[in-house]
């Protein structure tokens, strides 16, 4: 019986092989999407590499809403058919799963996960809920229950909450171009352009940089200012969000920080007074019950596949959140 595991994003797909005793990752490769016309191709090549041509069970973690056995990516023009990929590769059985289910689902082997803390409770709980959330292509977040079920969302379509004068502004200028403005309007990797574009106009200087991956790279370096302050806003913003979603959601047993951006400006997140901790506490009344919520930042390109695996050992005993 062969299972493979796929961690289809809009740039890249991860896939691995579940090792024999169906607790390990094998053969882990990460594939850019533009080599390939199709999943079928991408995943064919994949197969060829190690002499497979069918396969029992595909699980897919994809950036997309999953209703019904035809998905078409968010964020590429493919589309993924459970009966193609059955005839395809022989396979009887096929999971689609979200992104952040899958990321949820990793939460279960949160022990195997490579992270750097952030915040560390003087006491821990170990028997509570896990939350984890980020910021990457889109938003969005995913629970994982005392009882070690998962529990998915859509937040990055929520509204975006705002508290400062810059975030009104923020705010009027997204309602005035889209009629509303998402949290992950801001909170996203083109969110963070939009965010520069207005830190310049706030502070009257010229918009030089023309992509999130720059701003991010001239702000840490500290040779712009604009830049500079787009990444603190933007690691304000996700500290305030971070903030509610624990009060929400009480995940005594760890906020588990995740996605391209998030990971991009980790020295900012990880200042113990940096602007994500700062708005993070500021919580009123509750500012000193935040200290109680572990904070960690996902290192690990392979969080997905590991959830993956974590969502076909529940399938497999029938015990599927």
């Amino acid at each position: 019986m062969t299972s493979l595991l796929c961690d289809l994003g809009g740039t890249n797909c991860r896939l691995a092989l579940v090792s024999a005793n169906g607790k390990e990752l094998e053969r882990i490769d990460s594939v850019p999407n533009d080599r390939f016309a199709s999943f079928v191709d991408l995943v064919s090549a994949y197969l060829a590499q190690w002499k497979l041509s069918s396969l029992d069970t595909m699980v897919i973690a994809l950036a997309a809403p999953i209703e019904g056995d035809c998905i078409w990516l968010t964020n590429r023009d493919w589309k993924l058919d459970k009966t193609e990929l059955a005839e395809c590769f022989d396979a009887p059985h096929i999971h689609f799963i979200n992104d952040f289910e899958a990321l949820g689902y990793a939460l279960r082997l949160s022990d195997r996960l490579q992270s750097s803390p952030i915040v560390v409770p003087t006491e821990q709980r170990h028997h509570g809920p896990k939350l984890v959330l980020g910021a990457g292509t889109g938003f969005n977040c995913a629970l994982l229950t005392g009882g070690e079920e998962v529990v998915c969302c859509e937040a990055g379509h929520s509204s975006l909450v705002t508290e400062t004068p810059f975030d009104r502004r923020l705010q009027d200028t997204f309602i005035s171009r889209y009629g509303r403005c998402s949290t992950e309007r801001v909170l996203s990797g083109k969110g963070m352009f939009e965010l520069y574009t207005a830190v310049c106009e706030d502070m009257g200087s010229p918009a030089l940089l023309t992509n999130s991956h720059d701003i991010v790279d001239v702000g840490l370096a500290g040779t712009n200012s604009a830049a500079t302050r787009a990444c603190e806003e933007f690691a304000r913003i996700l500290g305030r969000l971070t903030g509610d979603l624990s009060l929400l959601m009480l995940p005594y047993s760890g906020v588990f920080l995740t996605g391209g951006i998030t990971r991009a400006l980790a020295p900012i997140l990880m200042q113990p007074e940096g602007p994500f901790l700062r708005a993070f506490k500021n919580k009123g009344r509750m500012a000193e019950h935040m200290e109680n919520f572990p904070i960690h930042l996902l290192q690990d390109d392979h969080v997905a596949l590991f959830g993956c695996l974590s969502f076909l050992q529940s399938a497999t005993l029938g015990v599927r959140a």
